[in-house]
């Protein structure tokens, strides 16, 4: 939020929001699954949207006994973080599938309405932007720590 005051600290018109809200954040992670005793060492990459629930079951739950859970084991993590714009701000229609929320790996368009939005020559207010930023973090620390 942005407030504009005078010297005298009186408001001078009115407060507008100028950030971004955050809609949707992911992690996914790359661990080293084999075998501790062999000189081989292949990774496992897990995507954002695993079907599986291998990053869930590979970070495990804190506080949670979890058999399979190895943290120690993880060597990369990936963060995706999408922002949508404050305002609706798509006039033209978009190829995309329909999507109320999110929709996909990357999603690229919000849905303002609580009662969703049409795909075909969507009204001006409904749709805002969104932004995907994705970065991959090393964690080779963890490489000598083995279960």
């Amino acid at each position: 939020m942005r407030t504009w005051r005078d010297l005298g600290g009186a408001q001078i018109g009115a407060t507008e929001v100028v950030a971004e809200y955050a809609v949707d954040f992911k992690l996914a992670f790359t661990a080293d699954l084999g075998v501790v005793t062999t000189q081989v060492r292949p990774l496992t990459t897990y995507g954002f949207e695993d079907p599986n629930g291998g990053n869930g079951t590979i970070a495990g739950v804190v506080g949670i006994a979890q058999p399979a859970a190895r943290p120690q084991r993880i060597r990369s993590i990936r963060v995706r973080l999408t922002t949508r714009a404050a305002i609706a701000d798509r006039y033209d229609p978009l190829s995309a599938p329909a999507a109320n929320v999110l929709q996909g790996a990357y999603p690229f368009r919000y849905c303002l309405k609580p009662g969703g939005c049409p795909v075909q020559n969507p009204p001006a207010d409904e749709w805002a932007r969104m932004r995907t930023t994705i970065t991959e973090m090393s964690v080779p620390n963890q490489a000598k720590n083995f279960d």
